[in-house]
Parts: C-alpha cells; sequence; structure tokens
C-alpha cells in the first residue's frame, strides 16, 4: 500500500487534484504463493529534462519526495535525465538526492534513445518487477544524426525486437505533460517499443477514464503473475499406471491397483476430483473407486499415488457344484482436474477451468477353478445323517408301538363271611389308550390284623393284551404282575382279573 502512495505522487501539474480510483480486488492467495508481495520492484523515471521543462521543476521535484516517503523498502527508485540522449542515471534515496536535481536546460528531446536504455537496463536486470514511466512536456525531437530520426527507420524495429525479448516484460507508462497532440504523439512512440504494455495515463482526462498511478505497483504484480501462470494455463496432468498389468486373488473379492498422477505446471497447484473407474464389461460384475478422499490436491510438478480399490464377488464358502471365475479386464480411470486459484486467476482476467482426463488402459487378470468343498459335503452328510436319525428312531419307535387299550376289567375274589366262603367281584372298569390305569376300585379290601386296607391296580397296554400290577397293600413292593389276554382270567395274589370286551360286558 506504501508503494501505491508513493505511486500516485508522480501525478504531475493537476495531479494532486484527482482523486485515486478504487484498486481492483488482488488475488491474494496466488501472490502469497508465488512470494510475489515480497518482491522488490524498481521503478523506472524517465525525466524530460529539456528546456521546456524548466517551468516544472519544483512541481516534479514535490511529487518525486512524495514517492521516497512511501515507497516499499524493497523497492528502488531510478531516474534517468534524458534530452537528446540519456546523461545521468542516478537512485533516489532521500529528499536530498531530489533537491540536488539541477534545472532542466536539454536542447532536445529524444525519447528512442530513453526507450533504447531502458530496453538495455531491463536486459541487465531482469529478476524483478519493473514500471518504466515516461514524464515529458513535447514530441520526439531528436538531435541531427540520431537513429531515430525517422519513424520507421530500422533503429526502431530492432529495438522493438529486442524489447520483445525481455523476460518480464516491463510495463510502460507515459504522462504527457502537453496538449492532445503531444498525447497521442507519446502514445504512438511507446506503443512503437512496446506494443503490448504500453499505457498512457493521462489527468485531463476525465475522471471515469482516469488511472490513478497509485496502481502501478498493483498492475506489476498482476503483470507477473501473469506471466508466472500463463504456460501453466495450458497444462495439465500425466497420470500413468504403477503396474500396468496386476494379477488379482479372485478368492479375495478386492484388489488395489495404484494410479500415478503427476502435476505438468510449475506455479499452479491443482485438484483431481470426480475419480471414476471405468472396468471393461465382463461376465462377472467388476467396480472399482479410488479411496482417497475427493478432491486430491497435486502441486506444481509433484506427483501423487492414487490408489484404485477392485471389488467383485467372492467364490461361494460352501461349494457343492465346481465354480469358475474370470476376472480379466482393462481398466481406466476418468476424472476432472482444476486449480483451487480459479478465482484469483479470475481476478487476473485468466481461468484455467475444469478439464477432463482420461489414463492408458491397465489389464487385470486372474481365474478361479474350484470343485465342490469336500468339508461342504462331509457337512452335509452330517446333516443328512442328523435329519435321517429321527426318522429312524420315528419307524422304530411306530413299529414297536402298543396298541391301544380296548374293553373292560373286572377283579374276582373270595372272602370268609359268617363261617362261609363268599365269591364277590369288583369293576368293571373300562380300558382306553395307551396310558397306564391307575386304580383301586379292582383291589379289594383286605382285613389285616393291624387294620383294613386296600391296594392298588395297574393295567398298561402289552403285546397281546394287557399287562396287570396289582399290589395288595398299595406298596409296590408287594406287587406282582401277569398279562392277560382279550377274553381270558389271570390270578394275581389270590386275586383273579377278567379281561373283555366290551360286547360281551353288553
Amino acid at each position: 500500500m506504501r508503494a501505491r502512495a508513493a505511486l500516485a505522487a508522480l501525478m504531475l501539474v493537476a495531479w494532486p487534484l484527482s482523486a485515486p480510483a478504487a484498486a481492483d480486488p488482488e488475488p491474494t492467495a496466488l501472490y502469497k504463493a508465488l512470494d510475489l508481495k515480497e518482491h522488490p520492484a524498481d521503478y523506472i523515471v524517465l525525466l524530460d529534462t529539456s528546456g521546456t521543462m524548466g517551468s516544472r521543476q519544483e512541481d516534479v521535484k514535490d511529487q518525486l519526495k512524495g514517492l521516497l516517503k512511501a515507497k516499499g523498502e524493497q523497492d528502488g527508485v531510478t531516474l534517468v535525465r534524458f534530452d537528446r540522449r540519456p546523461y545521468h542515471r542516478s537512485v533516489l534515496e532521500t529528499d536530498k538526492d531530489v533537491d540536488a536535481l539541477p534545472t532542466p536546460s536539454g536542447e532536445y528531446t529524444d525519447i528512442g534513445r530513453a526507450l533504447e536504455w531502458v530496453v538495455r537496463y531491463l536486459r541487465d536486470h531482469p529478476s524483478r518487477l519493473t514500471a518504466v514511466m515516461l514524464v515529458s512536456d513535447g514530441i520526439q525531437e531528436p538531435a541531427p544524426g540520431s537513429p531515430y530520426g525517422s519513424a520507421n527507420g530500422p533503429a526502431w524495429v530492432k529495438l522493438r525486437d529486442q524489447a520483445a525479448e525481455l523476460k518480464p516484460q516491463p510495463l510502460l507508462y507515459t504522462f504527457p505533460l502537453g496538449g492532445a497532440d503531444v498525447r497521442r504523439h507519446q502514445d504512438e512512440i511507446v506503443e512503437r517499443v512496446f506494443p503490448e504494455n504500453a499505457q498512457i495515463l493521462d489527468p485531463r482526462q476525465s475522471r471515469s477514464a482516469r488511472k490513478d498511478l497509485s496502481v502501478v505497483r498493483d498492475d506489476s504484480l498482476r503483470a507477473e503473475a501473469r506471466r508466472r501462470v500463463a504456460a501453466d494455463l495450458k497444462r495439465g496432468v500425466a497420470a500413468t499406471w504403477k503396474q500396468p498389468d496386476v494379477r488379482l486373488d479372485p478368492a479375495q473379492g478386492t484388489g488395489t491397483l495404484t494410479l500415478d498422477v503427476r502435476s505438468r505446471t510449475e506455479a499452479l497447484p491443482l485438484e483431481l476430483g470426480a475419480v471414476e473407474v471405468v472396468v471393461s464389461d465382463g461376465k462377472e460384475r467388476v467396480t472399482g473407486r479410488s479411496t482417497l478422499p475427493s478432491p486430491i490436491r497435486i502441486e506444481p510438478g509433484r506427483s501423487v499415488a492414487v490408489p484404485i480399490e477392485l471389488s467383485w464377488a467372492r467364490p461361494p464358502l460352501v461349494r457343492v457344484q465346481p465354480v469358475a471365475l474370470d476376472l480379466s479386464r482393462t481398466v481406466q480411470v476418468s476424472a476432472t482436474v482444476q486449480t483451487p486459484w480459479e478465482g484469483d486467476l479470475g481476478l487476473l482476467g485468466l481461468s484455467y477451468g475444469k478439464r477432463n482426463i482420461t489414463t492408458d488402459a491397465a489389464r487385470v487378470t486372474g481365474s478361479y477353478q474350484g470343485g465342490p468343498s469336500w468339508w461342504a459335503a462331509a457337512l452335509l452328510a452330517v446333516l443328512l445323517g442328523l435329519l435321517l436319525l429321527p426318522l429312524l428312531w420315528w419307524r422304530r419307535a411306530v413299529k414297536h408301538r402298543l396298541p391301544k387299550m380296548a374293553g373292560v376289567l373286572w377283579s374276582a375274589y373270595v372272602k370268609d363271611a359268617e363261617d362261609a366262603w363268599d365269591e364277590r367281584m369288583l369293576g368293571p372298569v373300562q380300558l382306553g389308550g395307551r396310558r397306564v390305569v391307575h386304580t383301586s376300585e379292582l383291589a379289594p379290601v383286605l382285613d389285616l390284623p393291624g387294620g383294613s386296607v386296600q391296594g392298588s391296580v395297574d393295567v398298561r397296554a402289552a403285546p397281546g393284551g394287557i399287562k396287570i400290577t396289582y399290589a395288595p397293600e398299595g406298596s409296590a413292593g408287594r406287587s406282582d404282575t401277569a398279562t392277560c389276554p382279550l377274553g381270558r382270567k389271570v390270578m394275581i395274589n389270590g386275586v383273579e382279573f377278567i379281561y373283555k370286551t366290551t360286547s360281551e360286558v353288553e
């Protein structure tokens, strides 16, 4: 900002009455990355010292002092005085240097020789930002014998060719102090040598068209930034596969390829985005993707390894029949590339845009031939065995399953009553189902020395009839068992059990 204020001080004569124009937004990130803000600048003032400039001497001194007060610490201000030729060069550092300037008294004005000096100087000092300011109130009026006496002479052509070879190109500003014819003449001369970079700064134009000198350094920075990135606007990335032929293991289900992406730029960083993996069609579906988060930043001249993960359906773990898998494919990657400095480039009137890139094809191979799993067959056999066991058990159970009981059962016993034997019968008890029938209705009451007791009878189905268990005292330890066919009788512990069908009872 100090350099801008200093350059504004070169508004000569009527210039202090002009309001400074608003500065354009700066491409801050780009300047910082290119280290342009700290880049030293040279301001070369070509000061006409012909006699007609004498009346402007004090105004010129005041403006040069203002420039010295506000210039950057690393910037240099070189004053070159000329009339018939450049005859003195000095470095302005203090106000004393300005006060020591002699009164203009030259006889001629040879702008051609002054511009020739500038071209030679810049050829020997190419590393600094440079703005050249021509301050004159006259037209080209060279002394006799000057090679620049003719507007179309060979000296002008040669000077223009030499100026075109300067790297970087300087910015040329003219500050015409004369009338309209002087302004037009100086404009034509400067553009004759520097057709691309010449500008006329005229404070007497309307305010809307006026260009404030405070933007001279900004113009210099912008010009240098454009020069630095100009070649990069045509450059992109080179994408190559680190292994163009890769063998995959189909049983894994995933595989990784590596794409090496190298930036071809010298100043612009790039960003790789929208990375898509294109896999050739085949019987088995194979997909791919980049495992890095998007966008992928690539610094100028650097490379980035981009892993690409392929995936496919793995062979089944349990195979009951042969499995064949062929992963022979060609793999390509399509992506877009742009620069994160696009906004700053726009402030310079430039654009990188968004570009599509496509890689060469990589070849991946892999095949799998798998028969039925032996352990799967064994497992299947075990499962079948487990299924057959209940079936066999059920068939065996059915085979040996007892029939349902049917019919009725009585019991008969002889009881001593009043000195006589009396036969008594108990029942009947209806039998049915396959469960045990437990009853005391068929057990007689026995008179024992300790008192009367009644036993118990259990009846269950048995091959060929029923099985009867009789416990006279209800105790399992005193029980006895016998099988009784249908329509027969059986004696157990002195009690006769009679088994008949229901029809026989009726």
